[in-house]
């Protein structure tokens, strides 16, 4: 299926969430959650960009091919996921070689060397996904997560690129939510996030009513971004108040703010997690483990492969009564 946008392929999802329940009897209309049709959804795959802004979307680390850019990252040695995005990196006439671009060549393109840098089109394609452009590499999915019954209870929002890989491009994220990035990006984060807290699941929830049988829509937030005094706070405060009053109920009765595990706690996180409570949002916490588990599986370091783990029972223990609901670490959980 060549997909065109990153709308058709969540209007794919949707229609395969209406058909399974469309047939199921009346009486299961009043559960919450869905019963979807996974050989369909497992079926879909993520679109393929080949150009942003008229480059070649491997020239900035966000190619399609495996070998293509491993071999990238060999050259600018950067070891890590193959779509992993290669953050804000910088391009220099060395690697022609690996990605070569005939249009550029031929006059017909411009390279990243000659036009805006890497990290200037990355973030303006932050920009435009914020602002709901579907030409944007960027874009949020949905991943399901499961009752015991196998009932689709609530979804996760997940970025993607347009590589047609399952993976996230995080360490594009990272360069994004860098704490200490310029102002200017660090504007474009907020509002990135701000339309992911509140636009796009807001639009979702009336584009697509059957998912407001679901019991929650988790967005994560880094827990300085919790903070009444963070840019990402006072974005989606503003978005908030912006909000017809049905729109703002519909909102925060589906959408759940889910602590993400990868940045220690600050000294006065339960103060932030009251204040999006008083705005009505529900709070998770992401990815739990034990200490023992922590040290065991070597997760409290980052490595070039993930982020450091900060996320244990013991750091979980004075703040319980701020969650509603604890996700449990996969690697954990496998050791039951």
């Amino acid at each position: 299926v060549a997909w065109q946008s990153w709308q058709c392929y969540l209007e794919a999802a949707m229609m395969v969430a209406r058909t399974s329940v469309s047939k199921c009897p009346a009486t299961l209309w009043q559960e919450n959650g869905l019963n979807l049709d996974l050989d369909s959804l497992a079926q879909l795959r993520a679109p393929v960009q080949e150009r942003v802004q008229g480059v070649l979307a491997a020239r900035l680390g966000l190619g399609a091919n495996v070998q293509q850019m491993m071999a990238l990252r060999k050259r600018l040695g950067m070891p890590g996921a193959p779509f992993a995005g290669l953050g804000f990196f910088k391009w220099n006439p060395d690697l022609e070689a690996e990605i070569p671009d005939g249009e550029v060549s031929a006059g017909k393109g411009v390279g990243p060397e000659s036009g805006p840098c890497i990290a200037e089109r990355k973030l303006r394609e932050f920009e435009r996904c914020a602002d709901g452009d579907a030409d944007s590499i960027y874009f949020w999915g949905l991943q399901p997560i499961f009752s015991a019954n196998d009932r689709a209870v609530g979804v996760e929002v997940l970025v993607r690129a347009k590589n047609g890989a399952d993976a996230a491009p995080f360490e594009d994220v990272q360069a994004l939510m860098d704490p200490a990035a310029p102002p200017a990006v660090r504007c474009v984060y907020a509002r990135w996030k701000g339309t992911e807290v509140v636009d796009w699941p807001l639009r979702l929830l009336k584009v697509h009513p059957v998912l407001q049988r679901l019991d929650f829509i988790s967005v994560n937030l880094r827990p300085l971004d919790l903070s009444p005094e963070s840019l990402v706070f006072q974005e989606v405060v503003n978005r908030l108040w912006a909000l017809t009053d049905s729109d703002r109920l519909l909102l925060l009765n589906t959408v759940c703010i889910e602590v993400t595990e990868d940045q220690e706690h600050p000294h006065d996180i339960g103060i932030s997690l009251n204040a999006w409570q008083e705005l009505g949002f529900r709070c998770a916490y992401d990815d739990a483990m034990s200490e023992l588990a922590l040290d065991v599986l070597g997760k409290r370091q980052q490595t070039s492969e993930a982020a450091a783990h900060f996320h244990s029972t013991v750091a979980l223990a004075p703040l319980l009564a701020h969650f509603w609901l604890v996700k449990v670490d996969m690697d954990w959980a496998a050791s039951f």
